[in-house]
């Protein structure tokens, strides 16, 4: 199949798409039940209702398409700078993925430690610590804590994919390398990054989910195939209510009283939903907007998708404790709080970034990596090089 152009409408579609996927990202993080920790295993033991049942459809399903739909568009995104020289290539990663995760990480730690200043927000971040260590004040870190969580394991957790993005940018020309290879060794390899995706495989700086779908990424490009051309087999309407079914199924079987921890049929309908996911909306794009450009609004408020991406987090943790410890807990409070700091967090970070791209712009290239440029008044066909920088 031959290649897709990067037209005006392929390059407005993976902005729109990458801001809700950003979206999706931030619904996961807004999940309020008292077991907040999601894992593609999980399994609901406490407040078995209609409010955990719905959160739990939307941020362990529908929304758990975001990341590797994140990572299959940014290694094909990445395939033409990853057969150029490794320097250029290094050098251009570092600015736009390290430099920008480590300022972040210092950011979220600065956060946490405004946080732990008033005893109210201390007492909230106690009573639900987010990740390792949160619990404990920066100033009582080891050399190791602040490793862990400056680098390694940020306090705003989410950044664990521009850790592992940047990791799998630099791997790329050795992926390239072995598309090379005979045929099966191909499909080997794989096979063998989807059984680390499927078990959730932690390599310390890089994760298997990431390998998969950024590697798939790279071999789309690398075989010149047409993104925008749905297969044959490939019917939206009968896929996209499979797919609900499929959520819809793996969330019923989370309220069931299983006697092991990590359900098999649990996880495999998970991993699922997160593959036909990125069809689904990939495709369904296409029928909804019927080759017609979004809104300029809509173009606008995509721009910042990677001020929300990682400013989110910790802000929307702790609004939402917050807002739990004054308004309550019974279940409608917890729906109405799920979608409000959701939507309150996304706008504040929408605001946020629009005043630094206006009052602070060398500030804002520097946090985003280049990244949060508005769009222009004439529209203008995108480069891959260009939408590489503008996709997380």
């Amino acid at each position: 199949m031959r290649n897709s152009p990067m037209t005006d409408y392929l390059s407005k579609k993976i902005k729109i798409l990458s801001f809700l996927a950003i979206v999706m990202v931030v619904l996961v993080h807004a999940y309020n039940q008292p077991e907040r920790v999601l894992h593609s295993w999980k399994l609901v033991k406490t407040g078995e209702n209609w409010n955990a049942w719905a959160q739990l459809f939307i941020s362990n399903g529908v929304a758990r398409y975001g990341i590797p739909f994140f990572f299959l568009v940014s290694g094909w995104l990445n395939y033409r700078k990853a057969r150029g020289a490794f320097a250029d290539l290094a050098l251009t990663r570092l600015r736009t993925l390290a430099l920008p995760y480590l300022l972040w990480s210092a950011v979220s730690l600065f956060v946490f430690w405004l946080a732990q200043q008033n005893d109210f927000m201390w007492a909230l971040m106690q009573a639900n610590p987010i990740g390792p260590f949160a619990t404990t004040r920066l100033a009582d870190y080891s050399a190791s804590q602040w490793w862990t969580r400056a680098v390694v394991y940020p306090v705003a957790f989410q950044l664990w994919f521009l850790r592992d993005l940047f990791v799998c940018s630099l791997l790329a020309p050795l992926l390239i390398a072995a598309f090379a290879l005979p045929r099966a060794l191909v499909a080997l390899m794989f096979a063998g990054f989807a059984v680390l995706f499927f078990n959730g495989a932690d390599f310390y700086l890089v994760e298997g989910e990431g390998l998969l779908f950024f590697s798939a990424g790279l071999l789309l490009a690398h075989c010149g195939a047409d993104v925008q051309q749905a297969p044959r087999w490939f019917r939206l309407r009968w896929w996209a209510v499979l797919w609900l079914a499929v959520i819809a199924l793996k969330t019923g079987l989370a309220f069931a009283h299983w006697d092991v921890s990590r359900p098999l049929a649990i996880i495999a309908l998970y991993r699922l939903s997160q593959v036909m996911g990125i069809a689904v909306v990939w495709f369904g794009y296409d029928r909804v907007m019927r080759g017609a450009a979004p809104a300029p609004a809509a173009l606008r408020m995509a721009s910042h998708a990677f001020i929300v991406y990682v400013l989110h987090v910790p802000l929307l943790n702790l609004a939402t404790q917050a807002a739990l410890a004054v308004f309550g807990n019974t279940d409608a409070m917890r729906f109405a709080v799920y979608a409000g700091s959701a939507a309150g967090s996304i706008g504040v970070c929408v605001l946020a970034g629009r005043a630094m791209t206006r009052w602070a712009p060398t500030l804002s290239a520097l946090l985003t990596g280049g990244r949060a440029t508005p769009p222009p008044s004439t529209p203008t066909p995108a480069t891959p090089q260009q939408l590489t920088s503008e996709t997380v």
